[in-house]
């Protein structure tokens, strides 16, 4: 469950076990099915799972069927559509058919960028850094973030921007009153 974690985007997961001659395939896949929705969390601690283990063939077809199973875009980390220079990406934040939310470390600083998937959703983007320019002024509050860079080319080439300071969730639950979180 730990790769979970570390392979965002993925909802696929193969082991085998073997003896050299023997072999046995392991899948586990992350999602639950209701009806035609698979309902998805990007919380790696809120999955639902289903575990397949194969039965036991010979090394060979053992192989051979981990090949066909490796080769399945579900078994791989779907492409993140950010430019190469965003620096390391530390985790996924969102993903949506509409727009990928990631949280990326540049030059030891972590910052959230933000890039639309699809040319359709680029327009959507591109008016989320026209409005993130318009709010980049010396007095700004501290609340309002900072748009480190925005790469804003024309459509069918996607846009994508990034701010900071990446912020922490809110952990609400550790409050008792609404006094202690006022306080705070």
């Amino acid at each position: 469950m730990e790769l979970v974690a570390c392979q965002p985007g993925r909802r696929v997961f193969l082991g085998m076990l073997t003896d050299l001659r023997d072999g046995i395939i392991v899948k586990y896949t992350i999602g639950a099915t209701r009806g035609q929705h698979r309902w998805r969390s990007q919380d790696p601690g809120s999955y639902t799972g289903h575990l397949i283990q194969y039965r036991k063939t010979s090394l060979g077809v053992a192989l051979n069927h981990l090949y066909h199973e490796l080769t399945d875009e579900t078994a791989n980390p779907p492409h993140l559509p950010f430019t190469p220079g965003v620096g390391e990406l530390v985790h996924v934040l969102q993903r949506h058919s509409n727009a990928v939310v990631a949280v990326y470390r540049h030059k030891g600083i972590n910052r959230i960028v933000k890039a639309a998937p699809k040319p359709e959703w680029g327009g959507a983007i591109s008016s989320e850094i026209a409005f993130l320019r318009r709010l980049q002024r010396p007095s700004k509050p501290k609340s309002i973030p900072e748009l480190v860079y925005a790469h804003d080319p024309p459509l069918p080439a996607l846009p994508e921007f990034g701010i900071t300071p990446a912020g922490q969730p809110m952990h609400l639950e550790l409050f008792k009153t609404p006094g202690e979180f006022r306080a705070s």
